[in-house]
């Protein structure tokens, strides 16, 4: 690093900036990171803190990674600037880091938008009934408990802006709905929400919800939710209970969760689907009453490189539809993903290993590159299948697989023919990639994900 009157200019990619070094320069003033000398991203690998009104600026060519956490302790600054060169940066956050500002009156610039720094829910919920088109971030961790029971969403007001959660956690939020109203965290996401952890979650709603949004039509990125959704018994079309969003018509972008969910229309991530999921993981219990997926109860958008591990079962007989990954594909495409928790149904219902029923009459979906292992099981004059309770002939399938150990289920798709579906044993999937998958996408390690393939974009937890 080459450091001039407060300005450290990264020399070579692997050039260090020592965090005592840092602080002792905030501790008189501003001070800059930038990238150079064939760095193109800043990682923060030590925390610290300081507790002057100097400002700290992280200027990235690429990304700016946070692995530790680093508390702005007094009325200091923070400008964060990332992706100078438009390859696609992103600001990143490790599990565990995060970016404190003990005095809400310091102040935060990202990409050159200044935020307003809000310490729980209730500010929050003023601040947007008050600018829903502004900037918003949650300067500490909160405990949702004290704010009670929530009877609706708490953030009523749609969001047209942006909430940056800088990593933090809001823990014991509880929200109780006896109206007809999808609820969440928030009632209506249109602009953006990133960075925020929902943990101890607690939804009981009539009408379905999920703990970000009841309706997500802007953009998720980065958002990990555990908890309990409850979504009622009202069966819609277009809303569901899910872990992260009631239904999705927007983006979701590199989101988890750990959850149990209930509902008419239920997915561990979204309960309907009609935007993109890409690099999403799901696990927990899904229950559902009419649809049931691990990721999605029902699917008409995109899902790309993302999983589930979640086990998905359903209360009703008589059509109801349960998959590993979704339950009902109405339309839309599912690429390069795959289940792994088990389903179960009643009589008469739709069961499959990665979907519940592809396709319909009329419509047209596309399954590529996916594959199931989780065990099926259904009761009487059911539709099961090792990797879809039926296939609709409109239903394009390419380069998929199921597991004919794991799975306990000889045949690929209940009572109908599906071709290029391919039953593969256990040690088969686990013996390099299945034909067709995409070396660049996919992995293959026996310490790895059990074995089985994964994703190199999205690995599982280790």
């Amino acid at each position: 690093m080459s450091c001039d009157a407060g300005v450290c200019t990264a020399t070579a990619k692997g050039a260090n900036l020592n965090v005592t070094d840092l602080t002792s320069m905030l501790a008189s003033g501003d001070a800059t990171v930038k990238t150079g000398g064939g760095a193109i991203t800043i990682q923060v690998l030590d925390g610290f803190s300081w507790t002057s009104s100097s400002r700290l600026t992280l200027d990235a060519n690429h990304s700016v990674g946070i692995h530790k956490p680093v508390v702005v302790a007094g009325m200091g600054a923070v400008t964060i600037t990332y992706n100078d060169d438009g390859s696609g940066g992103d600001l990143l956050f490790s599990d565990k880091s995060k970016l404190d500002f003990l005095d809400l009156n310091s102040n935060l610039v990202i990409n050159g938008n200044s935020y307003t720094l809000v310490r729980n829910v209730k500010m929050l919920a003023r601040g947007i009934a008050h600018d829903p088109s502004g900037l918003f971030a949650l300067a500490t961790d909160h405990n949702a408990a004290r704010d009670g029971t929530y009877g609706l969403s708490p953030v009523r007001s749609e969001l047209d802006g942006g909430f940056e959660g800088l990593n933090h956690s809001i823990q014991h939020l509880e929200i109780v709905n006896h109206s007809g109203d999808s609820v969440g965290l928030f009632v209506t996401i249109r602009g953006f929400v990133r960075d925020i952890q929902l943990a101890k979650l607690k939804i009981s709603s009539e009408n379905g919800g999920g703990g970000l949004a009841g309706w997500n039509i802007g953009t998720i990125a980065h958002a990990v939710v555990q908890g309990r959704i409850d979504g009622g018994r009202r069966l819609s079309r277009y809303t569901g209970a899910g872990g992260l969003a009631g239904s999705n018509d927007g983006e979701i972008i590199d989101s988890s969760v750990n959850i149990n969910v209930e509902g008419n229309t239920a997915g561990g991530l979204v309960g309907f689907d009609g935007g993109l999921i890409r690099q999403c993981r799901a696990s927990g219990t899904v229950v559902g009453r009419a649809h049931a997926g691990g990721l999605t109860g029902r699917e008409e958008g995109l899902i790309d490189q993302s999983f589930s591990t979640a086990s998905v079962s359903l209360k009703a007989k008589h059509g109801a539809l349960a998959g590993g990954l979704t339950g009902e594909m109405y339309i839309g495409e599912i690429e390069n993903s795959y289940a792994a928790g088990s389903i179960s149904g009643q009589d008469y219902a739709f069961v499959g290993g990665l979907v519940g029923i592809s396709g319909y009459a009329g419509s047209r979906s596309l399954i590529s590159d996916t594959y199931s292992i989780g065990a099926v099981s259904a009761g009487s004059n059911a539709f099961v299948g090792g990797f879809a309770g039926r296939k609709v002939r409109h239903s394009v399938i390419e380069d998929n697989y199921w597991d004919t150990d794991t799975s306990g289920v000889a045949i690929a798709c209940g009572r109908s023919p599906c071709k290029k579906i391919v039953g593969l044993t256990d040690a088969q999937l686990k013996s390099g990639l299945p034909n067709g998958f995409d070396p660049s996408i996919w992995g293959s390690n026996p310490d790895i994900n059990n074995g089985y393939p994964y994703l190199l974009a999205n690995p599982p937890p280790k």
